[in-house]
């Protein structure tokens, strides 16, 4: 008898491997699946996490406003320094202190209302803003203190003072102009009172000027002209040679 023939199983095994064959041989042809579109933000520099969006899962360098926030805010701390610059248009200026060594920010709102004197030392509160600048609140003006001395050196337009006591706290002799040297000075050796300022650099500078002390009754004798040459020859001598 003749081989039976495949006709009764070839819808079944001939379909087997007409899928093989179909599927280029690569083996059974899978179970149908959903395509799923690539999202575009998924690219390098980005991270699924579980439950949250790409945007949320960033990795990479952190940006300015994550810097920021990152830093703490810190509470206000007792400093001292003096108000180096301001701006009455803009509404801020700035305070130079020993305590941070860049200028501090502060605002007209924190300043003793309608007193805005550049150069007085002031007491504040110093604290650090999200982006980690310093920033003066609460700005109190220090009261202000008068120091007396004689002059040092005078020239055609300006001089120093000899003040000990300032000195020690400023580390430079007190800047003084020609002009506000009180006409009743006459003498190097007179004493001259006034309070002092600082300018940017934070030398000082005298302002309030007055005369103390008048010449004894012996130098009196002398007359005034004799007086104003001795004063003359005293204050010719190191011309800003400080500054």
């Amino acid at each position: 008898r003749p081989p039976p023939t495949d006709s009764g199983c070839s819808s079944a095994g001939g379909g087997d491997r007409r899928g093989r064959a179909d599927s280029g041989g690569r083996g059974w042809a899978s179970a149908p699946q959903t395509l799923v579109k690539p999202d575009p933000r998924a690219h390098v520099g980005y991270a699924q996490a579980p439950g949250k969006s790409p945007d949320k899962a960033k990795v990479g360098p952190p940006t300015p406003l994550q810097r920021a926030a990152t830093v703490v805010e810190s509470a206000g701390e007792q400093a001292e320094g003096f108000l180096k610059f301001f701006s009455i248009e803009k509404g801020f200026g700035f305070i130079k202190s020993d305590v941070v060594h860049q200028d501090i920010y502060t605002r007209g709102s924190d300043l003793p209302e309608g007193i805005v004197d550049v150069g007085r030392r002031v007491r504040f509160e110093l604290e650090t803003t999200s982006l980690g600048k310093p920033q003066a609140r609460r700005v109190e003006w220090l009261p202000e203190e008068r120091f007396a001395g004689c002059l040092k050196t005078l020239g055609d337009k300006w001089g120093f003072i000899n003040c000990p006591a300032a000195l020690a706290i400023y580390r430079f002799d007190v800047f003084i102009t020609r002009e506000q040297i009180p006409a009743e000075v006459v003498d190097n050796r007179q004493t001259i009172s006034f309070v002092i300022t600082q300018n940017e650099q934070g030398k000082p500078q005298a302002k309030d000027v007055l005369c103390e002390a008048n010449l004894d009754d012996d130098d009196d004798d002398e007359g005034p002209e004799v007086a104003a040459q001795e004063l003359e020859r005293a204050s010719i001598v190191g011309r800003a040679n400080r500054w």
